[in-house]
């Protein structure tokens, strides 16, 4: 497999876990545009013709390359920032439960009703809203996170 196929394979996967397709879903679409039943069986028109339909139904699409990583967009920093604030102040038990904590609070607005676990993933309005949750948090325990 070719570095530019596997690329954009993977940001084809990563745009359907986005917007979070089911499997059903994300078949019916790929049939539908590039008329395959897999991403695997896409030539590099179909990827890209893929990718672009992603894109216009809302999926973030990281154009980076550097090292095979994108830097997450600010306000997903921001909500990192925050998350570590509360933990080395105590508010949070585990460091690394941010994860966790986000499927917890965003559930109710997925669409399978699993929640982001990534500050990455989550749509921008309600980035929004865990940042302001998560200042409030702060605020009730003190912490100072500027």
């Amino acid at each position: 497999m070719t570095n530019q196929r596997h690329v954009a394979l993977a940001k084809i996967h990563i745009a359907k876990k986005d917007l979070g397709m089911d499997e059903e879903t994300y078949r019916a679409m790929l049939w539908t545009v590039a008329r395959v039943h897999s991403a695997a069986d896409l030539d590099d028109e179909g990827r890209q013709a893929v990718l672009a339909h992603l894109v216009a139904r809302g999926a973030k699409v990281s154009t980076s390359h550097r090292g095979g990583q994108s830097r997450p967009p600010a306000r997903a920093r921001f909500i990192h920032h925050l998350w570590n604030r509360l933990a080395d102040a105590g508010a949070v038990e585990h460091k690394s439960g941010l994860g966790a904590w986000l499927m917890s609070n965003t559930k109710r607005f997925h669409p399978q009703g699993t929640g982001w676990s990534k500050p990455e993933f989550l749509p921008d309005d309600l980035k929004n809203q865990i940042i302001e949750q998560l200042k409030q948090w702060a605020a009730r325990d003190g912490v100072k996170w500027r």
